[in-house]
């Protein structure tokens, strides 16, 4: 990608492309699928392709609210098998392998400090977890990750996550990024938005019908 690309693309991360910058680079589209921008969306394209939105929210990593871990929780050093389990558990529907949480830590993208997992203290039980990455190029902070295991919602674990890996990046990112489902039940859209990210733009990632 062309500097010219690359600028172009920090002056408006959200609209510029639906990933990460360097997850466009290494992402091919599949010939049954289009990924089309909101401005550009028409509901007559749901006559041949069926419709998942996203999101894509950034932030200027500035004015930043200080993470508090709630009570009763710490911080754990987990390894590969522990995210990998965990991100099944929060997602089954997912499709992701333990390799793949191994390439992370091999990737030129990967920070030991943006790993973050949290236990509960009385029952060591695995409550939260999330994986950044960092793209050093253009210091784009991207969140990939973020999980909190069903019986452990609506008590504040997820916005410590976003909160701390923020504020880990602050320092060695210029800004982050944050992707995912639009429809999604749990609304992540509106924990990321409550944990400072703004510049809202949909996608849609439009799958030729059968």
């Amino acid at each position: 990608m062309s500097a010219l690309d690359i600028n172009a693309y920090k002056t408006a991360p959200t609209r510029a492309a639906a990933l990460a910058l360097f997850k466009e680079e290494q992402f091919r589209v599949p010939e049954n699928m289009r990924i089309v921008g909101d401005d550009q969306f028409s509901q007559d394209d749901l006559c041949s392709y069926t419709d998942e939105p996203y999101f894509k929210l950034y932030h200027d990593l500035k004015n930043i609210k200080s993470p508090r871990i709630p009570a009763d929780f710490c911080l754990f050093d987990g390894g590969a098998d522990d995210y990998y389990e965990h991100i099944l558990r929060c997602y089954p529907d997912i499709s992701i392998t333990k390799d793949t949480v191994i390439a992370y830590k091999n990737s030129p993208q990967y920070d030991e400090g943006l790993f973050i997992m949290l236990k509960e203290r009385l029952t060591g039980d695995i409550a939260a977890s999330g994986i950044a990455l960092i793209d050093r190029r253009i210091g784009e902070g991207v969140l990939d990750w973020i999980q909190v295991s069903p019986e452990y919602r609506r008590r504040g674990l997820g916005k410590f996550v976003v909160l701390t890996l923020l504020s880990r990046l602050k320092d060695s990112a210029e800004f982050a990024t944050v992707s995912g489902r639009l429809n999604d039940e749990n609304d992540p859209m509106r924990l990321y938005e409550n944990c400072g990210f703004t510049n809202a733009y949909i996608w849609h990632i439009l799958t030729k019908n059968a």
